[in-house]
């Protein structure tokens, strides 16, 4: 692994960019973490955390999700562990999806019991209403005013209890989109990068914490306007066996890693703080073009010679 991507010796305003890490799998963690804690629920099994786990399965892989032929393949299967640009998903992202599809498999099991229930409950109330038609029928004889009043009266009657149980259900709660959480401080590493390290695809960083080859990880750019950009670890060298300095803050790792571009706007804010602190490189002026050699003037022209 080389020391840097790029040299220049152009004139810049910034040329070191103090950065953010942490892994997306300790992301997914927090905001799951968020989640029980905003519904208050004692039991995990009763979070709804549907929308969460459609942002990330769809940032992952596009592919999770979607609905397959009855025909499928052993190959399509396979095709699953695969992420949008076709590269294997590593395990910690593998054991989230696992997650948070198992349960979405139990809240949906869930609401199916419900779902059944509920329809006895209607069929009983229907069965009620009949016998209560029947009795009035075989009662003493009645106008045709009458039957209508009591028909009438018995479509009421199921009117209310189905509201009544609209009301006594489970309301499923309105919530805002999903906006993505900033893990703890102890899952946060620090570090920073030089100018000519990155690039719109890759950077080659320093960190104090090591991440594992194939990992995904966020790393967040501390600049006036901060933003993150998702990126997968090519390398993680330990420096700091090898160095000679004695400071809190000396970073012990160097990584080199690729940009994905998976989050929205990721690739759009990369590419617009690169133009930001490009430099401004002044046109070369042009060359002067040299006269052509003036002949040199001899004293014996008017001699005849």
């Amino acid at each position: 692994m080389s020391g840097i991507i790029n040299k220049s010796n152009h004139p810049v305003e910034i040329k070191k960019i103090d950065i953010r890490m942490w892994c997306l799998r300790d992301e997914i963690e927090a905001a799951i973490a968020q989640r029980i804690q905003e519904d208050g629920h004692e039991n995990h099994k009763d979070v709804d955390i549907e929308d969460i786990r459609e942002f990330y399965i769809n940032i992952l892989n596009a592919d999770i999700g979607s609905e397959h032929d009855e025909d499928e393949t052993d190959e399509d299967e396979d095709d699953s562990n695969l992420d949008s640009s076709g590269n294997p998903l590593d395990d910690d992202a593998l054991a989230m999806m696992a997650a948070l599809g198992g349960a979405q498999e139990e809240s949906t099991e869930v609401d199916d019991a419900e779902a059944e229930a509920q329809e006895e409950e209607d069929d009983e109330a229907a069965a009620l209403a009949a016998q209560m038609l029947a009795d009035q029928g075989m009662g003493a004889e009645s106008s045709e005013g009458e039957d209508d009043e009591a028909a009438a009266l018995a479509a009421q009657m199921l009117a209310d209890q189905g509201a009544g149980e609209e009301q006594q259900g489970p309301s499923k709660k309105v919530r805002a989109p999903f906006k993505r959480v900033v893990p703890e401080v102890d899952k946060i590493t620090t570090g920073f990068l030089f100018l000519t390290d990155i690039q719109m695809d890759q950077v080659m960083l320093f960190s104090q914490g090591g991440f594992l080859q194939g990992q995904n990880v966020v790393v967040e750019l501390l600049v006036p306007k901060p933003f993150n950009v998702l990126a997968e670890v090519l390398v993680s060298m330990n420096i700091g066996r090898n160095s000679k300095v004695l400071s809190p803050t000396k970073p012990e790792y160097r990584i080199h890693a690729k940009f994905n571009h998976k989050f929205p706007n990721d690739a759009e804010n990369l590419r617009k703080f690169l133009k930001s602190v490009e430099p401004d490189i002044p046109t070369s002026p042009k060359k002067l073009k040299k006269p052509d050699a003036i002949a040199d003037d001899d004293d014996f022209d008017d001699l005849g010679f």
